[in-house]
């Protein structure tokens, strides 16, 4: 071999040692897109908002799989109960990173056929005489849930549930009036809402998570993609 030639070596075997390594590293970052994220949150806010958004997010990540698990408490992360977490309260927790998702609103419905039976109810004391649907007080996971008492004080629950998804289905079988998230209500035609000047409620959604996952690739694609649908369909979450 020439001089010139043995002066290469070091110099190629360099650059092959650099490739190697973006490519590494290129395959890393592949396979840490791949695989499951998963993402704990309600299960109004699971079913009627995220889900009904995910094809789009399917077609683009086709290679990622979410695990949506309705759960009505904080999750627990040091138990790995998930990747990603969308409360109905500001956590305290000064480890975790939180974001303010977005406010929603809620109103008091009832299906089309109650109102012609019982009538519409044309003030809050009105209001109070129907049968009401809403949670089981004691039961209740948050603050943010007991709603009821603040525009309905009076009102005697006929029908109670620890799910949000119960509530909106016996509206639905016209047993009463009840408060829901217009996320969920105003897509169906046979749900009205009632007192629309007088009941509004808002609330708010927050996404944490832990700062090691938030780096992970496709932790980071789930977290923006909240972030975007849910700037996207403000309308939709403020009713």
């Amino acid at each position: 071999m020439s001089e010139e030639g043995a002066a290469l070596i070091d110099p190629v075997r360099g650059m092959e040692q650099g490739a190697r390594e973006v490519l590494a590293k290129l395959q890393g970052n592949l396979l840490q897109d791949e695989g499951p994220v998963r993402l704990g949150l309600t299960e109004g806010f699971g079913n009627y908002f995220v889900t009904p958004l995910l094809p789009a997010f399917s077609e683009k990540h086709p290679i990622m799989t979410l695990d949506l698990m309705p759960m009505p408490r904080f999750i627990k992360f040091a138990r790995n109960e998930a990747d990603i977490a969308i409360t109905i309260e500001k956590p305290r927790l000064s480890s975790m990173i939180v974001y303010k998702l977005y406010d929603y609103h809620l109103r008091l419905y009832a299906s089309r056929h109650y109102v012609e039976t019982h009538g519409m109810p044309k003030t809050v004391q009105e209001a109070e005489l129907h049968y009401c649907v809403g949670y089981v007080d004691d039961l209740i996971f948050s603050d943010q849930l007991t709603y009821p008492d603040e525009v309905l004080p009076n009102a005697k629950p006929h029908l109670r549930s620890t799910s949000i998804i119960s509530q909106y289905k016996a509206l639905q079988q016209n047993i009463g009036i009840g408060i829901l998230p217009c996320f969920m209500a105003d897509s169906n035609p046979e749900i009205v809402r009632l007192l629309e000047d007088e009941i509004s409620i808002k609330r708010s959604f927050w996404i944490v998570i832990h700062p090691d996952q938030k780096h992970v690739p496709r932790n980071k694609i789930v977290w923006d993609y909240l972030k975007e649908i849910s700037a996207k369909n403000k309308h939709v979450l403020l009713g």
